[in-house]
């Protein structure tokens, strides 16, 4: 009778390393994913938009920023008619910032600070 109690015993325990693992590589692989995050050339822009009528578009203009590579962080301020974008300036310009908007069918103009 200990014999199969210690056989499932050891199973579970073999199980459980592997769970931990699997989990440990996970987060390593996460965390080399940040570690490149933080190491690129972010920029930031403000843009005035032309063109949105409702915050459907807003939802439209940051769905092209969140599908395109290269930009970190897209958000628009509908009440303001402003897109505040993060990107890497290693991959994009601010006329590549641009082209998303006007891709949607809107218009960018970039606010100088």
């Amino acid at each position: 009778m200990k014999r199969p109690f210690i056989f499932i015993v050891a199973i579970i325990a073999l199980l459980a390393v592997a769970c931990d693992d699997t989990a440990n590589a996970e987060a390593a692989e996460a965390q080399a994913e940040a570690d490149e995050a933080t190491q690129t050339n972010v920029a930031s822009v403000q843009l005035d938009i032309e063109g949105m009528s409702c915050v459907n578009c807003a939802a439209d203009i940051e769905e092209g920023f969140e599908e395109a590579d290269g930009v970190v962080e897209g958000r628009i301020d509908f009440g303001e008619r402003r897109a505040y974008v993060d990107y890497d300036a290693d991959e994009l310009s601010v006329d590549d910032v641009i082209a998303i908007v006007e891709e949607r069918g809107y218009q960018a103009t970039l606010l100088e600070d």
